[in-house]
């Protein structure tokens, strides 16, 4: 069967696509809370977000109190917000994760190298929405729809 489509019906169905993703690239993030630790204001939002956050329990300044009330902002403002004048920096993975990292290791991919894969199943039909893990630290991602992941790690890392 040969099915066409007008040419009108393509711009319209282009455009929408590009409003799809446009979307996500640049989710805005709306949240309110007063005096909460900021890993309870990471949580909250995770809550609100297609955000993720990963990060050693023992990053000094996650007990930090935290205030924000913001609408329709993008994350890296969000964060430059609540991470001001505290010894956290971030980087962005893919999929919508953040990694907090202690500053002064900087974003710098110095002592980390990228590993990449697919996650299949015993019948060997990838897996969507696994997660891949650092052994021993906060930090990880998830599998996308064809079960494939990329994840920056630590040299001599262990995942699971």
């Amino acid at each position: 069967m040969n099915f066409k489509i007008p040419l009108e019906r393509k711009r319209i169905l282009y455009v929408l696509l590009m409003l799809l993703l446009s979307c996500s690239l640049f989710s805005q993030v709306t949240v309110e809370f007063t005096n909460k630790p900021l890993k309870e204001a990471l949580k909250e939002i995770e809550n609100k977000s297609s955000f993720k956050f990963f990060y050693n329990n023992d990053l000094k300044g996650l007990d930090k109190i935290v205030s924000l009330n913001v609408s329709n902002l993008t994350i890296d403002s969000i964060l430059k917000q609540l991470l001001s004048g505290s010894e956290i920096t971030y980087r962005k993975q893919e999929n919508h994760i953040i990694l907090l990292i202690p500053e002064k290791a900087g974003l710098t991919q110095e002592g980390y190298k990228k590993i990449t894969g697919i996650v299949k199943d015993e019948n060997g039909t990838p897996v969507i929405g696994s997660t891949i893990t650092v052994k021993g630290i906060s930090l990880g991602t998830i599998t996308d729809n064809d079960g494939k992941f990329s994840l920056d790690v630590p040299q001599n890392a262990t995942i699971t």
